[in-house]
């Protein structure tokens, strides 16, 4: 039965045994079958819906340029022929295979692919620019922009709390699936895997490529190393869940971050290009970190030819980078010396090492405690974690690190209360970041340097996010006309390369003596280069008084925003360049909808949505976000979305 030979209409069945066969218009069938050597195509815009079943042998079934199958069976061997349009693939709900439902797809070009219905997608050389899910549904998919090798990549959705068996020939990228029975994986059609504790090696032999003229032949990814050979080919593999106590189906790559399904090859100032072309203004600068955007030409130079000098000896000797950018930061700031380190959570380490020290030797053995703030965050190592306080974060680790006493931010009753015999100082954040992008009142900082001298207390601000010209000063605490003794610095200090940094008052940093402390990267030759860079372009004259103006424009326009959408928006809130939007909605839902939109923007507590664009940010950039952030909220606006939902 040919179905181009036919007006659309309503067909009982199509069978294709062994012939080709083509359908232009709009088709429904009741069975839908294709046999050995067919080749099966769906012409531009033309649609077919199977009521009861569709099922294959070995042919190929095409689909054209914005196509559509729809089914309650199974669809088996589909290659887009659609060049760069969008093939939507649906597999209707009901779809069944194994329980589970199966779909394989092949080139559909950069287009969307659509997925409804549970079970397992096999892709054979597709490339897919986004992915959804129908709400329900526990099929998935690799990461946008994948190029997969016709032979097939294999991704397993929930496959319930039985056993998994894995026959299909092809290359198995990733497993995602949770079993509480055996998994049994063997090989079949020319298909190898190896099991290891932390991931699955998998190989399969060259293929021929699917008989489209379109489709290119298989080719290796220039970005991705081909996996090392595996021995004993053909062998059996299973592996017993219950017994083995984990399952062995983890990404080379620990999955302890829920990341984005974007990744980025270049950037220029506040823009950023993925892999796959397209462009995003980034306001999000890696979490306040690249201070001086994308590219910058010094930074970039400066990084390259100390690279090519010498960049790492150890702190076993001199390093003339590192005593360099430390005399700039003294005569920049409050501080008598500097300690450099990699990181935020080193930097608070450091410093919580130094005012326990400080105390310790310069007034009393028992005096350890540091009062910290509700709503803070100082990093991921246990220590910092403990001056967090946050049970999230501590949960599964053991006992926190005796020593810290939190309460409430902005309250400088439960400050004078909490303080003890055993208290050795306090550490607060200028503008908690990751705690919502609050801001502690000048006055309170003010108190707190008034209490500190009071009881002979140290004080310590983190500054890792807000220092280094985030605000429009090189350090917030410039902002409340007094000096702490010690502050922990990082992020935006070396624009994007890893450096962080202590900056103390000798009345603290003496204590620090050979053997107390130490790293072995911190301050080497190239981080520091890094920081001496960053620092030639922020003290500029008139830098950053840029940063507060931009601050002040950016803030206006997104006090503006929340006054226009209450609906969605509370109130905006932060100061210079670190900023943020409380949310009414869902903050992940306004993100999406600011992803959608080409912006990135981070989260952060208290329901908020952050945006800390480079210090280098421009008027334009500034304008196109604020069009996107208005774009994006009236995606989300609870009434678009009962209309889109209807």
């Amino acid at each position: 039965m040919d179905p181009a030979a036919q007006a659309p209409g309503t067909l009982d069945t199509a069978s294709f045994p062994s012939g080709d066969g083509i359908v232009t218009g709009t088709d429904t069938v009741s069975v839908l079958q294709f046999g050995s050597g067919g080749l099966w195509s769906l012409g531009a815009g033309a649609s077919l819906t199977a009521t009861s079943a569709i099922t294959e042998g070995d042919g190929v079934v095409a689909i054209g340029a914005s196509a559509n199958i729809t089914g309650q069976g199974t669809v088996d061997a589909i290659s887009g022929t659609g060049g760069q349009s969008a093939a939507v693939i649906v597999a209707g709900a009901g779809a069944s295979r194994n329980s589970a439902g199966r779909l394989v797809i092949g080139k559909a070009g950069p287009g969307d692919l659509s997925i409804s219905g549970s079970g397992t997608v096999i892709a054979a050389g597709a490339t897919i620019a986004n992915t959804t899910t129908a709400s329900g549904s526990s099929a998935s998919v690799t990461g946008t922009g994948s190029e997969w090798q016709v032979g097939g990549a294999l991704i397993v959705g929930n496959a319930g709390a039985g056993s998994l068996n894995i026959t299909v020939g092809g290359t198995v990228t990733a497993v995602r699936a949770k079993l509480n029975g055996l998994a049994r994986i063997k090989e079949t059609g020319g298909l190898t895997i190896r099991a290891t504790r932390h991931r699955l090696l998998c190989h399969a032999p060259a293929v021929a490529p699917l008989p489209f003229d379109t489709v290119p032949p298989p080719r290796q990814s220039p970005r991705l190393p081909k996996d090392p050979p595996v021995k004993d080919r053909g062998r059996e593999i299973v592996w017993d869940v219950q017994s083995e106590g984990y399952t062995p189906m983890i990404s080379a790559l620990l999955p302890n971050y829920a990341r984005a399904d974007l990744a980025f090859e270049r950037g220029e100032g506040a823009w950023l290009w993925t892999v796959d072309g397209r462009r995003f203004l980034d306001f999000g600068s890696g979490i306040a970190t690249t201070s001086l955007g994308h590219g910058h030409p010094h930074l970039a130079k400066t990084i390259a030819e100390q690279a090519a000098k010498v960049m790492h000896v150890s702190n076993l000797y001199r390093i003339p980078q590192a005593e360099r950018l430390a005399a700039r930061l003294v005569e920049h700031t409050f501080a008598d010396s500097v300690f450099f380190c990699n990181s935020g959570t080193e930097a608070n380490e450091g410093m919580i090492k130094m005012m326990r020290k400080a105390a310790y030797e310069g007034t009393s053995h028992d005096r350890f405690r540091l009062i910290t703030f509700e709503g803070a965050f100082h990093g991921r190592t246990l220590g910092a974690l403990a001056a967090t306080g946050n049970e999230k974060y501590l949960k599964g680790f053991g006992p926190p690190l005796e020593g810290f006493d939190q309460v409430p931010f902005n309250n400088m009753n439960a400050v004078r209360n909490a303080i003890g015999p055993a208290t050795a100082g306090i550490i607060v954040e200028p503008i908690q970041g990751e705690g919502g992008v609050r801001s502690a009142d000048p006055q309170f900082l003010r108190d707190l340097r008034t209490v500190c001298d009071e009881y002979g207390l140290i004080l310590g601000f983190d500054e890792v996010q807000s220092g280094m010209g985030r605000t429009g000063k090189l350090f917030a605490y410039e902002w409340s006309e007094i000096e702490p003794d010690v502050i922990a610095a990082a992020k935006g200090i070396g624009g994007g390369f890893p450096l962080g940094a202590v900056l103390a008052k000798e009345a603290v940093a003496k204590y620090l003596v050979p053997g107390t402390h130490g790293t072995t990267f911190g301050g080497n030759p190239l981080a520091c280069a890094a920081g001496n860079a960053v620092l030639d372009v922020m003290l500029v004259p008139g830098f950053m008084e840029e940063v507060q103006r931009k601050g002040k424009k950016f803030r206006a326009q997104l006090d503006a925003l929340a006054r226009e959408y209450p609906q969605v928006y509370e109130d905006a809130r932060g100061m210079g360049l670190l900023l943020g939007l409380k949310c009414v909605l869902p903050q992940n839902e306004v993100q999406a909808a600011c992803v959608a939109e080409g912006l990135m923007a981070i989260t952060a507590g208290d329901n908020v949505l952050r945006l800390a664009p480079p210090l280098v940010v421009t008027d334009a950039d500034l304008d196109e976000a604020v069009d996107m952030l208005h774009r994006a909220t009236r995606r989300v606006l609870p009434s678009t979305a009962k209309v889109a939902a209807k």
